[in-house]
């Protein structure tokens, strides 16, 4: 012990405060995140809604703890066919483009690529066809509430390439109600 009244004992021990260790790449979490994805799940520009592929992007970074500042090194591992070529060999390889795109940049120039006037009007036009009767003729042996869920699941599929005009929950509604309609049921009633 230290008997000066000028130096305190705590005053000879160190104060240690550890310091995190520092991040190097997101290597872990972008390992997680690749393998979480499944090919359901990717964007390939043929006829897919970069918009719906955006929000499980960004789900699955959340479960993959992959931070905001990593979006833009993680946003490859969602893609694949045409919208992988165009993200390697279209936005990258522009003359004088910054190595380092941001992940804003990156979806701004994505969806003015893949989510143009023309994807939208294909998609009304699939859109507008689109009836129980359109499903039942391509498969025959299901039954009416097994084709009433194939046309909910193609509804929601195609909802997100229509114009945006159009995508409210009162025009997804009306579109299922007018076809249980047609076809004299309630959706409560298809079991």
């Amino acid at each position: 012990m230290i008997n000066s009244p000028l130096v305190c004992e705590s005053d000879l021990v160190p104060t240690f405060t550890p310091t995190p260790p520092a991040h190097f790449g997101y290597g872990r979490e972008l390992a997680t995140l690749a393998k979480l994805y499944q090919e359901t799940m990717n964007f390939s520009g043929q006829g897919d809604s970069l918009t719906s592929k955006l929000l499980i992007f960004y789900d699955t970074c959340d479960k993959a703890d992959v931070p905001p500042e990593a979006f833009t090194k993680a946003f490859p591992t969602m893609l694949k066919g045409p919208a992988l070529e165009y993200y390697y060999h279209g936005l990258n390889s522009i003359t004088g483009a910054p190595k380092e795109l941001i992940i804003h940049n990156i979806v701004t120039k994505m969806l003015l690529k893949f989510e143009n006037d023309e994807l939208h009007r294909a998609a009304l036009t699939n859109w507008n066809f689109l009836t129980l009767q359109s499903i039942q003729s391509k498969e025959s042996d299901k039954t009416i509430f097994q084709y009433f869920e194939l046309l909910v699941t193609q509804i929601r599929e195609l909802r997100h390439n229509i114009p945006e005009s159009m995508r409210n929950e009162d025009i997804v509604f009306n579109k299922l109600i007018k076809h249980c309609q047609k076809h004299g049921k309630s959706p409560g009633r298809f079991r």
